[in-house]
C-alpha cells in the first residue's frame, strides 16, 4: 500500500536520535508567545448548516469568517478564508491543487504536511474540530496520547508511530503545556513483558519493567511519553493551517493559508469537482464515511464505540502534582489520561466493536470512574469518594476502523470523464493521533511522487 522508506527506522537499536534526546533537556521556548499568538476576543457562534447523523445530509455552506472559540482561559482563533494570494501564486503554479475530505486528526495533519510541502489545500468536511461535541466522528473525544499498539512483527505502523513520536518531541518544547506534555506512563498487563517485547523501549525516556508489577500481582511497563489535550491541540492544527505566516512549519516554503469549508452533503469523491473546480487530487480521509462514499464502497471499515468520562482534576495542572497517565489492559480495560497539563482527565472506557450508538450507558460509566479511582486515587477529591470526582460530560464517540488496518495509497478513479487522482487516508481505529504525523508524510510522499510523474503535463 504504502511505497515510501519513513526517516525513522524502528529496527535500530535505538530509534530516538541524539538530538531528539538533547530537546528533552532543553530549556522550553516560546510557549507564551504561541499562545498568545492562537488567542483572540470571544466566541462567535459558527454560520452554515446544523451537523446531522448521516454522513453529509445537507448542502454545503463555505464559511468566509473569523470564528473564535474558548477554551479555559485561551480562546483560540479559527481564520478560516476563501482566497486566492498573489504571493503563492508562482510556487504553486506547478503543484496541483488539494482537496483534504475530512477534518479529523488525519485530515488536519495530512492538511499541514501538504502545506508545509508547498501544496494549495482546501479542506472539506461536515465536522470541524471546534464541533467538541460532533459524535459521529471520533477526533473530539480522544484521550489521545502516545502509546503504540504495534506489535513487534507490524513495521509498518511502527514507523508511523516512530515518526510521530519524533514529531512530538518537536512540537513539545514550543507547545503550551496545556496542550501537550510529557508525563509518566504506566501500562498494566495480565501477561508479564519484557523490553524486548515492547518496540518502543528503546524510543521512549525512562523505559522500565516494573519487578513487582503495579503492586496487585499484574504486570506492568513504565516510560515517559506525550499526552494531549484534544481540543487546543487540534485548534492548533487549525491555527498553524489557516495562519498568513506559520509559526512551527517552514514558512518560506509553505503553501498559502489553508481554506476550510463546512460541507454536510457529499455522494462521492468525484463529487467535489462540482465544489472545487480546479481541484486534481482529492485525500479521502473519511474515516468510517468511506463506506458510504459512492465510488469508494469501502465494505471494511467498521465503528469502534468508545465511551468516556471527562473529569476536572486542578491538580494535575501543576509539574509537580505528578499528572500520569495509567492504562490497564486486557477485557474491561481501563484507562486515566490527563488532557495534557489542562486539569481534564480522560477516564475510559469501552471498546465495542461494530457498535455505532452514541448514547451514554449510566452504569458504564460509574464502572469506568470506579475502576479509575482505584488505578489513580489523586483523581478523587481529598477526603472524598469516587462518586466525588468532579465529572465535565459523559462521551461517547465512534473510532473508525478497519479490517485489514488502516488504508494508506493511491488511487485514480476513472469513472467521471475526467480521470480524479485520490490519496485515501482512513481506517486507523484508536490510533488516530499517535501515527497522525506518520500517515501524513506517507500520504504527502505519495501525492509528492505523483506531482512529478505529471508535472509536464500540468
Amino acid at each position: 500500500m504504502c511505497n515510501e522508506v519513513p526517516d525513522q527506522d524502528p529496527d535500530r537499536e535505538n530509534p530516538l536520535d541524539d538530538k531528539a534526546r538533547r530537546q528533552l533537556d532543553r530549556p522550553k521556548t516560546r510557549p507564551q508567545a504561541l499562545a498568545r499568538r492562537i488567542s483572540a476576543t470571544k466566541t462567535r457562534k459558527l454560520t452554515g448548516p446544523r451537523r446531522r447523523n448521516t454522513l453529509f445530509p445537507t448542502p454545503c455552506t463555505e464559511l468566509q469568517q473569523r470564528v473564535t472559540t474558548s477554551h479555559s482561559n485561551y480562546i483560540i482563533i479559527y481564520t478560516i478564508v476563501s482566497t486566492s494570494i498573489s504571493h503563492f501564486a508562482g510556487a504553486m503554479s506547478n503543484r496541483p491543487h488539494v482537496v483534504v475530505l475530512g477534518a479529523g486528526v488525519l485530515g488536519l495533519t495530512d492538511a499541514f504536511e501538504l502545506r508545509e510541502r508547498g501544496y494549495k489545500i482546501t479542506i472539506l468536511a461536515r465536522d470541524l474540530p471546534q464541533d467538541t461535541f460532533a459524535q459521529t466522528f471520533a477526533s473530539p473525544w480522544a484521550g489521545a496520547n502516545w502509546c503504540s499498539f504495534a506489535t513487534l512483527e507490524d513495521k509498518a505502523n511502527q514507523r508511523r508511530d516512530a515518526i510521530t513520536f519524533q514529531k512530538w518531541l518537536e512540537l513539545h518544547r514550543q507547545l503550551p503545556p496545556e496542550v501537550m506534555a510529557m508525563v509518566d506512563f504506566t501500562d498494566i498487563s495480565p501477561t508479564k513483558r519484557e523490553a524486548k517485547d515492547v518496540w518502543f523501549s528503546s524510543l521512549v525516556p525512562d523505559f522500565s519493567v516494573l519487578p513487582n508489577g503495579d503492586g496487585t500481582g499484574a504486570h506492568a511497563i513504565k516510560y515517559k511519553s506525550f499526552t494531549i489535550s484534544v481540543p487546543l491541540y487540534t485548534r492548533w492544527l487549525v491555527s498553524e493551517l489557516t495562519a498568513t505566516t506559520p509559526q512551527l512549519m517552514n514558512a518560506a516554503r509553505a503553501g498559502p493559508p489553508v481554506d476550510i469549508r463546512r460541507c454536510s452533503t457529499m455522494q462521492s469523491l468525484a463529487a467535489v469537482r462540482s465544489l472545487i473546480p480546479d481541484c486534481t487530487l482529492v485525500v479521502n480521509a473519511t474515516g468510517v464515511g468511506a463506506g458510504d462514499l459512492a465510488d469508494v464502497r469501502d465494505s471494511n471499515v467498521y465503528p469502534i464505540r468508545g465511551q468516556t468520562v471527562l473529569v476536572k482534576v486542578p491538580s494535575f495542572k501543576a509539574p509537580s502534582m505528578g499528572a500520569r497517565c495509567v492504562m490497564k489492559l486486557g477485557s474491561p480495560a481501563n484507562y486515566v489520561i490527563p488532557r495534557a497539563r489542562s486539569g481534564e482527565v480522560i477516564l475510559g472506557g469501552s471498546f465495542d466493536i461494530r457498535q455505532s450508538s452514541t448514547t451514554p450507558d449510566r452504569e458504564l460509566a460509574e464502572t469506568i470512574m470506579r475502576e479509575c479511582a482505584k488505578l489513580v486515587p489523586e483523581i478523587v477529591p481529598p477526603g472524598k469518594t469516587w462518586r466525588d470526582i468532579p465529572v465535565i460530560s459523559h462521551n461517547v464517540g465512534l473510532r473508525p476502523a478497519r479490517e485489514g488496518g488502516v488504508r494508506v495509497e493511491l488511487e485514480v478513479l476513472k469513472n467521471d470523464a475526467k480521470p480524479l487522482t485520490v490519496v485515501h487516508s482512513y481506517g486507523i481505529g484508536p490510533a488516530g493521533y499517535q501515527a497522525s504525523f506518520g500517515i501524513a508524510k506517507e500520504v504527502a510522499d505519495l501525492i509528492d511522487a505523483h506531482a512529478q510523474q505529471v508535472r509536464p503535463h500540468l
